[in-house]
C-alpha cells in the first residue's frame, strides 16, 4: 500500500487534467441529430465561434484518451501478467455505474425496453462505454504484447512502429480509419509498442523537459492548424464541408504527439499530493459515470432541449462549461461515496466470480 501512496502526483495530475478534457468533450449535444432537437452540428464548417469552440472541446476527449493510453502503456510495458483482481475491479466498477444510472433514470420516470434494461446489466459486454470495454480487452492481452515486445530488438521494433504509423496514423487516419481493418483495440496495441520503444530505447531522452515541451507544442500547433485548415477549405471544397470532426480519433498524429509530450512533461516532474492521487485513482469510475450510455442517449439530450427551449443557444459555450462543471463535481462525489462504502464489496464479489471461471 505504501507504494501506491507514493505515486508521482505529477503523472496523476496529468491524468486528472485528461479526465477533465474528456468530460468537457462529452458535455454537449453532438452526434446523431436524430436523437433530439437540441442537437448541435459540429461536423459542418462554420464561422460561428461557439460551434468552432465546441468542436475543439470535442477533440479534447480524444486527446485525453491518448494521454491515458500513453500513461497506461508506460506502466504495462513492464507487466508480464494480467491480474484477475484488476479485471474484476474494472468489471465491478462498470457494473455499479451502469446499474446506478439505470435506477436513477427509472426513478426520474424514463421507460426503457426490456432488451435495453438487460444490456445495462452487462455494460462491458454490450460496449456501453467503449473505452472501458476496449481497455479491459487490451489489459487482458497485454502479457502477449509484452512477450512480443521482448522478442524484438531495437531495429525490429522501430520498423514495426514506422510501418504501423504509416498504415494507421497516416493512411488509415486520412481515409477515416476504414483501411486495414482498424479497430480501437488495434490502436491501443499500437500505442503499447510505441511507448514500449520509448521506454526501452529512449527513456533518458524522454526525461528531457525541453524536448517534451517541444513535442507537446508541436502537437497542439498541428491540431489547431489542421482544424482551422479544414474549416477554411470546407467553404471551398464541398468534400470537406462536413468533415470538421473527421480527424477526431485517437490515431490523429497531432493527438498522439500531445499525449506523448504531456505525459513526458508529467513524468519528468516529481511531487506528491494525496488529494490529486486520490482523484486520479477514481478517474475510470468518473469516466464511466459521466459517459454512461443512458446519459449519452437520453439525459444529455433532454437537458439541452430544455436549455434550448428556455434560454436558447446564444450562450452555448457557457452552458457546455456549466454542464461539464456539474459532471465533474457530481461524478467525483458519487465516485468517492462508492469508493469509500461499496467498492471493496463489489470488487470482492466480482473477484470470486472470476476466480471460479
Amino acid at each position: 500500500m505504501g507504494e501506491k501512496t507514493k505515486r508521482n502526483s505529477s503523472i496523476e495530475l496529468m491524468k486528472v487534467i485528461a479526465i477533465v478534457m474528456i468530460i468537457l468533450s462529452h458535455s454537449m449535444p453532438d452526434g446523431d441529430g436524430s436523437l433530439g432537437a437540441s442537437y448541435i452540428d459540429i461536423d459542418t464548417v462554420t464561422t460561428n465561434w461557439q460551434l468552432l469552440l465546441a468542436g475543439l472541446f470535442k477533440n479534447m476527449g480524444q486527446i485525453g484518451n491518448d494521454i491515458f493510453l500513453v500513461a497506461s502503456c508506460w506502466f504495462l510495458v513492464d507487466s508480464k501478467q494480467a491480474k484477475r483482481s484488476k479485471i474484476a475491479g474494472f468489471l465491478a466498477d462498470s457494473w455499479f455505474c451502469s446499474i446506478l444510472m439505470l435506477i436513477v433514470f427509472l426513478v426520474l420516470g424514463y421507460s426503457f425496453s426490456i432488451k435495453y434494461i438487460v444490456k445495462q446489466f452487462f455494460p462491458a459486454t454490450f460496449n456501453n462505454c467503449w473505452f472501458l470495454t476496449c481497455f479491459v480487452l487490451f489489459y487482458m492481452i497485454h502479457p502477449l504484447l509484452h512477450a512480443a515486445l521482448e522478442t524484438m530488438n531495437q531495429k525490429t521494433l522501430l520498423r514495426f512502429n514506422i510501418m504501423f504509423f504509416i498504415m494507421y496514423n497516416c493512411m488509415g487516419f486520412i481515409m477515416g480509419n476504414t483501411m486495414f481493418y482498424f479497430s480501437e483495440l488495434i490502436g491501443f496495441c499500437g500505442f503499447y509498442f510505441l511507448v514500449g520503444y520509448i521506454k526501452k530505447y529512449a527513456a533518458e531522452k524522454y526525461m528531457n523537459k525541453s524536448l517534451n515541451l517541444k513535442i507537446l507544442l508541436a502537437g497542439i500547433g498541428l491540431w489547431l492548424m489542421s482544424f482551422a485548415a479544414t474549416d477554411f477549405l470546407g467553404f471551398k471544397v464541398s468534400l470537406l464541408s462536413d468533415q470538421l470532426m473527421r480527424w477526431d480519433t485517437i490515431m490523429n498524429p497531432s493527438f498522439v504527439l500531445i499525449g506523448i509530450g504531456a505525459f513526458g512533461l508529467a513524468h519528468s516532474g516529481d511531487f506528491y499530493n494525496p488529494f490529486v492521487n486520490y482523484i486520479s485513482s477514481l478517474s475510470l469510475i468518473i469516466y464511466m459515470l459521466h459517459a454512461n450510455i443512458i446519459i449519452r442517449q437520453y439525459g444529455r439530450w433532454d437537458l439541452f432541449a430544455w436549455i434550448k427551449e428556455s434560454y436558447g443557444y446564444d450562450r452555448l459555450v457557457l452552458w457546455i462549461l456549466l454542464y461539464a462543471l456539474f459532471n465533474i463535481i457530481a461524478s467525483i462525489v458519487i465516485a468517492t461515496v462508492y469508493d469509500k462504502i461499496i467498492r471493496r464489496y463489489m470488487q470482492a464479489l466480482f473477484t470470486k466470480c472470476i476466480e471460479k471461471l
